[in-house]
């Protein structure tokens, strides 16, 4: 069925009627630019390169966005609440909040996480600088050992 929408376009694209040429090749840049030409491994890449690290909501709830992960049968945004990962589809969305609340509430978000995200080395607010990172360490190690997923993306620990 595609095949014969596409040769339509083809033919209507060489039609020989300057003004149509002209809608056409606007058109043609529009789709070029335009997420629904991309595949859904390019569209969640640049969604993770955009918001990596950053805290977002999803559902109704507050997470990093760490990484992209996937399994037999769907895509994944792995998400990170300070103490696991929690996998959620990616046919839902995730809303970024850096940019849309106010930079010293994000700030705040931040400083928080780098005292009490158990990936952090400063965790603790860095008074055992050599046990949080050993334990920061086992706990990604633990977290990240997933049965029947992996990450195509990620993980991405920084705060950002």
């Amino acid at each position: 069925m595609w095949g014969d929408r596409k040769e339509a376009w083809e033919d209507a694209k060489t039609k020989n009627d300057p003004e149509f040429q002209e809608e056409m090749n606007q058109l043609d840049k529009f789709l070029e630019n335009n997420l629904a030409l991309m595949d859904n491994l390019e569209i969640f890449t640049k969604e993770f390169n955009d918001l990596r690290g950053q805290f977002v909501i999803c559902s109704d709830r507050v997470y990093r966005f760490i990484g992209i992960g996937d399994d037999d049968n769907d895509y994944y945004y792995a998400l990170y609440d300070g103490r696991k990962i929690t996998l959620h589809s990616c046919v839902g969305r995730i809303t970024p909040l850096k940019g849309y609340i106010l930079q010293k509430d994000y700030d705040e978000m931040i400083r928080l996480a780098k005292l009490n995200h158990f990936d952090q080395s400063t965790l603790w607010g860095n008074s055992q600088p050599e046990e949080a990172a050993e334990f920061s360490r086992k706990h990604k190690e633990e977290i990240t050992d997933w049965k029947d997923a992996r990450f195509i993306l990620g993980p991405y620990w920084d705060l950002n």
